[in-house]
């Protein structure tokens, strides 16, 4: 039989044939050759590189009409290659999604690459691009500077076109890239683009009759088509149906044709106000499976209420380890024995879209409602599941590794709290990563100060560290956007009374990232520290000397005697209240000796520090007042190599600060020329943070 080895008498009768022996070198010579050539050929085959792109469902059928539409639109070679956008328009449940995934799948020989991303929001999206960033070797801290970069990359790539997929777009962005490949988006709304660039999908009877008979195995019947007709003729829920059919020993079409009957004379569906054209059967077809679900597989019913309060699209699968692992006392073995277990259950009944490549899953929006119309508004699990995530955990706002896995889940954390109704300490918790990822990372104060506004609604029966970390926060923001800022000072001095009442220990655990920092002297000194810097830019020079030196007995305290980062930081701003009374020099020796510590503190991580930057631009500031100029230009061109390592950018306001300082310093040096230049850089630099609303 084919595929089954010879056995030693076989060979040996073979080997006896006159016929084969006498051949038998040139046989094996030819194979030889022919094996060669074969593995040559699937090396010469490119294959396309792909990211984030879903694998066709398995149930996917039909369509031909309207993927010849989509083969026409975006494989015909047109003149100068100019990119094409269409769009897939039809209501939710309707396969937009899988009629994309489906047509990119098929067609991957056709492009150089295919890159699927997540339009369902902002955020979503913003991570998408930088996902797209790192595919395409292409990088910047800016958002705004990183979607150019990746737009002059698409447009001047070389061969075949690119095909960009940007999945349940609510609004077209207002940038995208123009020629060299082609975009195909999906969405419920057909006005998303001009109508001859739309495919608008519309119910096929045929093909949902065939998509039941193909699931269950059953033949088209009467009771089968009013099946179809009872679930509205939706392939989303026919999909469902079908699974649950499939994975329900003794139930066939006509039995759950028999029960959705029953509901849909009596259920009241809590889904009016959302989906009103299928309310009725979008209730009732969930009804029965998670009912199902609730008998035979709770812990998938448990993890599915719970995943409902995330994003939809592009769960990672290490979340639901860890959902597991919080849930539970398993061993690592028994997390991934019930890992597979929830996503097949999951999966066999349709209710998520699971996929190997990314590692990740997702949940579609209509079930995400019908979940959402019925929980109760409790989301305290998934905060403290969320608070508890290695990606969230180890979020450093100065460690390039940990940001990527924060960024991944971040709009499962802005999904989860943008519904909070009654804040909580969890939800407070959260909150205040949030706003500290939005002031560090990306820069952008008023998404930090919704997330700042969401924490201080939170009213513990007495004073908690969180509201100091709270007014923290709000200070520091208002600090970056003016630092003689009154109202900045009013938040860090009641942030610093605020710690300095609650002296309970416990309750400075996951006040903050990092664990060394969260106790009461140190949150209380970080405080001072930065009322001393407001008082100084406020020109109250005595009194912020008094509170600097507060800060600093605090902070020695706390080190031990040890060098630490912030105490180099005091010492940093105690030079430049020097300078403004008029010690120059003094000023210089305090910010050096800042620059040693911090050298000894951070060693081989020092130039990527943007503490140090500060330093450095503090210290060239005093230079320049010295009149050092050649020294002040080199010390501001030290910061600007730190912020270009830091923040992975050539566009930020630091560095845009910074060649100001050098073009003033080069000026006043005699290099007008170079001066120039860097003035040049300056003001494009600043043109385009301007143009960001950065």
């Amino acid at each position: 039989m084919p595929g089954v080895p010879l056995s030693k008498i076989q060979i040996e009768c073979v080997e006896k044939q006159p016929f084969l022996k006498k051949r038998k070198k040139g046989i094996l010579f030819l194979g030889s050759v022919l094996l060669v050539l074969g593995l040559l050929l699937v090396k010469g085959e490119e294959q396309t590189p792909c990211l984030n792109l879903p694998s066709i469902h398995f149930d996917f059928l039909g369509r031909q009409e309207e993927m010849a539409f989509l083969k026409s639109a975006l494989l015909k070679k047109r003149e100068g290659r100019k990119g094409n956008l269409i769009a897939i328009s039809g209501e939710g449940g309707i396969g937009k999604t899988e009629l994309a995934i489906a047509f990119a799948n098929r067609n991957l020989s056709q492009f150089s690459l295919v890159g699927w991303m997540d339009g369902s929001h902002e955020e979503a999206l913003s991570r998408s691009y930088i996902s797209l960033g790192d595919f395409l070797g292409v990088q910047d801290a800016n958002l705004g500077a990183l979607k150019k970069k990746i737009h002059v990359e698409l447009e001047n790539r070389k061969g075949k076109p690119w095909l960009l997929v940007i999945d349940d777009v609510q609004s077209l962005p207002r940038e995208l890239p123009r020629m060299g490949g082609h975009i195909l988006v999906t969405s419920r709304d057909k006005g998303i683009c001009f109508s001859n660039h739309v495919l608008e999908l519309s119910k096929k009877y045929q093909d949902n009759i065939d998509l039941l008979s193909k699931i269950t195995g059953e033949k088209e019947s009467e009771t089968l088509r009013l099946l179809i007709d009872q679930l509205d003729n939706l392939p989303l829920l026919i999909n469902y149906v079908g699974h649950y059919v499939l994975a329900t020993p003794g139930i066939g079409i006509a039995e759950y044709q028999s029960s959705l009957k029953e509901i849909l004379g009596t259920e009241v569906s809590p889904l009016r106000g959302i989906s009103k054209r299928y309310s009725r059967s979008l209730a009732a077809t969930y009804k029965i499976t998670l009912k199902r679900l609730e008998e035979k597989a709770s812990h998938s019913l448990q993890f599915l209420k719970d995943a409902i309060f995330l994003r939809p699209s592009n769960i990672p699968v290490s979340f639901l380890s860890h959902w597991i692992k919080e849930q539970s006392d398993f061993n690592d073995g028994q997390i991934i024995l019930a890992k597979g277990d929830i996503l097949r259950e999951l999966t066999n009944h349709s209710l998520i879209r699971y996929d190997a490549q990314s590692q990740s899953f997702s949940i579609s929006r209509l079930l995400q409602q019908a979940l959402l119309s019925e929980s109760v508004k409790d989301r305290e699990r998934i905060l403290k599941t969320l608070l508890t995530y290695e990606a969230v955990v180890n979020y450093n706002p100065t460690c390039k590794a940990a940001l990527r896995p924060f960024q991944q889940m971040l709009p499962h954390c802005m999904n989860v709290l943008d519904h909070i109704e009654v804040p909580t300490v969890y939800s407070t918790r959260l909150s205040l990563i949030l706003a500290r990822y939005f002031l560090d990372a990306e820069v952008n104060s008023d998404k930090a100060e919704k997330y700042l506004c969401l924490a201080e609604k939170w009213k513990p029966s007495e004073r908690h560290p969180l509201q100091g970390r709270t007014y923290f926060l709000k200070g520091l923001a208002a600090y970056r956007k003016e630092m003689a800022s009154l109202q900045a000072y009013r938040d860090f001095k009641k942030g610093g009374e605020i710690f300095e009442s609650c002296q309970d220990p416990t309750s400075y655990v996951q006040v903050e990232q990092n664990p060394t920092k969260c106790n009461r002297a140190y949150q209380r000194a970080i405080c001072l520290q930065y009322q001393g810097q407001v008082l100084s830019a406020l020109g109250r020079l005595d009194e912020s000397e008094m509170v600097l030196g507060q800060a600093l007995e605090v902070f020695q305290a706390v080190a031990g005697g040890e060098d630490h980062f912030d105490i180099a930081r005091i010492l940093r701003e105690q030079g430049v209240l020097l300078s403004k009374k008029g010690d120059i020099e003094g000023a210089i020796d305090k910010v050096k000796e800042a620059l040693r510590m911090q050298k000894r503190v951070y060693q081989e991580r020092f130039d990527s520090q943007p503490t140090a930057a500060a330093t450095y631009r503090a210290l060239g500031d005093l230079l320049q007042k010295r009149g050092d100029y050649s020294e002040a230009d080199k010390v501001y061109a030290a910061a600007i190599k730190i912020n270009h390592t830091v923040y992975q950018t050539k566009v930020h306001c630091y560095l845009a600060e910074l060649y100001l300082k050098r073009a003033a310093a080069l000026q006043a040096h005699g290099k007008s020329s170079l001066a120039k230049k860097m003035k040049n850089k300056a003001q494009a630099m600043q043109k385009q943070l301007n143009k960001e609303g950065t």
